[in-house]
């Protein structure tokens, strides 16, 4: 009964649970909305956070540091290893391997585990037999307020680059193709326009609706079918002629050393704006 009874507390809110997402207009089939987007190959293939962490690189390897800790954590603990933690460690990691994009997930799912199985090893460690000695509460309170203070002074610093004007348009200035957005905004040649990948949230952002991105971050709304082509096009592959054609792309705005930029030359197409970043080409005869 007691089994029947755990078994209901679950079974209850997730039958809730699946009938309340299933009311969309897509109905039930935003269910599998998350595995449809993780199986989309040209996202394994070509970005970088979905395919596995390269620990050569040094930003990578505090995963690595915190894998182990974590292992230590539970051999030299004294408190029980529970199912659950079992299963956040073995479930994150192996996300965390198979796509780096997880990896902070890894992290904030094992931080609490950490702590409970490291203060378990180090209080045996430190205190051997002895009952802990628990310090007086007048300090306890002085040293948690001290570290709700660091936390928020930290939020804050961090805070204060992203929320700033100035440093953000500096940092779009230098990422983004600035120059060849201001020469469409002002001679509005026509489009479609064929766009770099890194560059597609700043297009869309800049010019929609009067210049649609031909590909964005937005990867969960593409296919693996305009994915491949941008992939097709942008490295000048055979049939690359076709996928414009198909798509009627007369608006090329590029990075001037991707291999497309080159083909297009070579294919007669005109340079209507070019600085350091961005080179902006059109299919002869364009207005």
């Amino acid at each position: 009964m007691e089994n029947k009874d755990r078994l209901m507390r679950w079974a209850v809110p997730a039958v809730l649970s699946v009938a309340a997402i299933s009311l969309n207009p897509y109905g039930p089939s935003l269910l599998v909305y998350p595995f449809k987007t993780t199986s989309i190959r040209a996202l394994q293939n070509y970005v970088q956070e979905w395919q596995s962490p390269d620990f050569h690189q040094l930003q990578v390897q505090p995963f690595l540091w915190m894998m182990g800790l974590v292992v230590l954590a539970f051999t030299s603990s004294r408190s029980r290893l529970h199912p659950t933690e079992f299963v956040l460690f073995t479930g994150l990691g192996y996300m965390s391997l198979v796509a780096g994009r997880n990896i902070a997930l890894f992290g904030l799912g094992l931080a609490p585990v950490l702590s409970r199985h490291a203060d378990s090893s180090l209080d045996s460690l430190l205190t051997g037999s002895k009952p802990p000695q628990e310090l007086p509460q007048r300090f306890t309170r002085w040293i948690n307020l001290g570290l709700v203070c660091l936390v928020a002074l930290g939020a804050l610093v961090k805070a204060y680059t992203p929320l700033s004007a100035a440093p953000n348009e500096a940092l779009v200035a230098r990422q983004s193709p600035t120059g060849a957005i201001a020469y469409l905004l002002h001679e509005r040649p026509a489009g479609p326009i064929f766009n770099e990948y890194n560059w597609g949230g700043y297009i869309l952002w800049t010019l929609y609706p009067d210049y649609p991105s031909f590909v964005d971050g937005r990867t969960d709304l593409f296919d693996d079918q305009i994915l491949e082509e941008y992939i097709q096009a942008w490295r000048a592959d055979p049939g690359w002629e076709e996928v414009f054609a198909r798509r009627g792309i007369r608006l090329a705005v590029l990075d001037p050393a991707a291999p497309l930029t080159r083909a297009l030359i070579d294919a007669g197409w005109l340079t209507s704006y070019r600085d350091e970043q961005a080179i902006v080409l059109a299919r002869p005869g364009t207005p």
